[in-house]
């Protein structure tokens, strides 16, 4: 049994262990006595004249004592478990939503641009000033577009509500100011410009690729919708196709236009499972880079983004033919932000739909003079 021996400094005692010497301190602190290790011989490099001066230190309130230092870290970690930090909210935040399809854009926002300047703070204890700096240093330093800002910005906005709702949070004490990003930026294609396009997909090595881009144009629908569709998602005997879990949440059955129940009877299974697969044959996340060349050849814009172009050329024919906007709202899968009562009730028939789908398809192939061309004649349209 280890022996206690006392030391030359008064309270300051050594024990003699089977490995190593453990010194320790006792004092008093008014009526209260304490008694703790402050480090061994070997291990520690601790000696009683070390361990006096810890004492010292101790009696005399310039050190707190092992209880007080565990005190205190439990006194802190309770306080940082009640602050709702930018950065908690976050996690809470993104943790708790169901099926949230822009995380990953708001994951990028977060980690760049709120987290490095607001991550530790809690909403209620940020100022106006601060949002005016992070602001400034985006446009400035950073040199991000006004519609950049604006998402920082947002997230930021919409995390502070996101706390003050379940009581969380205090959230922010001022509203923030949006800057208006001047982005009405018009991509439909021309007429000339969706003729180049289908004479290209015409020639194009890649048929995959071709019936992709085609697919969007003729459909107007998202990029990463079309990507999801399997082939037990269409069913050409009702010259239909299911969308899954949409951005809107929910499915949707579209009509498919002649044009596309066409294409797809004669176009080669890729997959036994998706419609348009990537190159390995699993679930493809964009328009690759043969899709890519396709648009090239077709000479569209390299300011136009490849498959948004073609939703904005779906829309902006249907609205051109007359087709009513509730009509294309349906087609493209707009998410009403106030529904009124027509919305509510007044659901669009399939029969309608798709002579909707097939006004706009005939547009489309309306400015093709002539799809039986030589070879030699598209010969320009041809990726390299």
């Amino acid at each position: 049994m280890a022996k206690r021996v006392k030391t030359k400094y008064e309270g300051v005692f050594s024990y003699e262990g089977a490995t190593d010497t453990t010194f320790y301190i006792v004092y008093y602190k008014g009526d209260k006595r304490t008694e703790e290790a402050v480090g061994r011989a070997t291990r520690d490099q601790m000696t009683a004249a070390k361990a006096n001066h810890i004492r010292s230190l101790r009696v005399t309130g310039r050190q707190l004592s092992n209880t007080e230092v565990r005190d205190a870290k439990k006194a802190e970690d309770e306080l940082e478990a009640n602050r709702w930090t930018f950065n908690r909210l976050w996690e809470h935040y993104h943790q708790n939503r169901d099926n949230y399809k822009g995380f990953n854009r708001d994951n990028s926002v977060f980690l760049n641009h709120i987290a490095p300047v607001l991550g530790d703070k809690e909403p209620h204890l940020v100022d106006p000033l601060e949002i005016d700096r992070l602001k400034l240093g985006l446009i400035k330093k950073q040199k991000l577009s006004a519609q950049t800002v604006k998402n920082v910005l947002e997230l930021i906005r919409r995390l502070s509500n996101w706390g003050k709702k379940r009581r969380l949070t205090e959230g922010l004490s001022f509203s923030i100011s949006m800057p208006q990003p001047n982005n009405e930026v018009k991509e439909d294609l021309p007429p000339e410009l969706i003729e180049s396009l289908l004479l290209a997909i015409k020639v194009a090595d890649d048929q995959l690729e071709g019936c992709f881009i085609k697919m969007c144009l003729f459909t107007g629908r998202r990029t990463g919708e079309i990507c999801k569709l399997q082939w037990s998602d269409i069913n050409l005997g009702q010259q239909t196709m299911l969308l899954r879990n949409t951005k809107t949440n929910r499915d949707e059955l579209l009509p498919l236009a002649d044009e596309l129940k066409t294409m797809l009877e004669s176009m080669d299974r890729f997959s036994e499972i998706w419609l348009f697969p990537n190159h390995n044959g699993n679930e493809r996340k964009r328009l690759d880079s043969p899709g890519r060349r396709i648009i090239q050849a077709a000479g569209i814009p390299s300011s136009y983004r490849p498959t948004y172009c073609l939703r904005h050329t779906f829309a902006s024919t249907a609205a051109s033919l007359g087709i009513p906007w509730h009509i294309i709202k349906e087609l493209l899968g707009h998410k009403s932000g106030s529904r009124d009562i027509t919305d509510r009730y007044a659901r669009v028939s399939q029969k309608v739909l798709l002579q909707s789908v097939n006004q706009v398809a005939a547009q489309f192939l309306e400015t093709v003079q002539d799809l039986t061309q030589t070879s030699a004649d598209l010969g320009k349209f041809s990726q390299p």
